[in-house]
């Protein structure tokens, strides 16, 4: 009796250079003659379908995106950088977004692409959809992060920042600030 479950793909080498926890994914693609307004129209409704675009890429470690339309509307490149290696950053990507419903990640816009799979993005798994970025995927020659924290790290230091100001600030603070303790502290915000 044959199986009714479909095989998973065999997963490709994946690509993207790291520089300390952070990955950067690049593509560039052709649009379909015509297609350049709604690519960019598609993907923008897309990412704002989910409120907020920054507070969704901070909740899914992405440390900066690009779209960008060149040559005339016929090619389109993206950059992301990110959090975590390629598989557990795309995984919980669409586990934090969409609660794991591939379907509800509104990437139809591949399909104004001249590279687009056969079928769309909709006739493919998870796995395949995957591959077909790695696939796609133009790895940078050279890719440098300025440190070495995650988005997470990063965004919980600037609220200590923003709470030890708020210390500084107040006038009840001068006693206790004086506690030697506290002297490589206030020398770090004195500079």
């Amino acid at each position: 009796m044959a199986s009714t479950q479909q095989a998973t793909p065999a997963r490709r080498p994946r690509k993207g250079k790291k520089s300390g926890p952070v990955t950067e994914y690049c593509a560039l693609w052709h649009i379909k003659p015509g297609h350049a307004e709604q690519v960019i129209n598609e993907i923008a409704a897309g990412l704002s379908s989910r409120g907020d675009v920054r507070d969704m890429y901070k909740k899914i470690g992405v440390h900066d995106a690009r779209y960008v339309v060149l040559d005339n509307g016929t090619r389109l490149l993206i950059t992301i950088s990110f959090d975590l290696d390629f598989d557990p950053y795309f995984d919980d990507a669409i586990a934090s977004l969409v609660g794991g419903d591939k379907s509800q990640i509104k990437f139809g816009w591949m399909n104004h692409l001249v590279e687009a799979p056969e079928g769309g993005y909709d006739s493919m798994s998870w796995e395949e959809f995957k591959n077909w970025l790695v696939e796609t995927q133009t790895e940078a020659d050279i890719f440098a992060n300025t440190n070495d924290a995650t988005v997470q790290e990063i965004d919980k230091a600037l609220r200590v920042q923003q709470a030890f100001q708020q210390v500084l600030d107040h006038p009840d603070a001068a006693q206790a600030l004086q506690h030697p303790a506290l002297k490589p502290l206030l020398e770090e915000a004195a500079g």
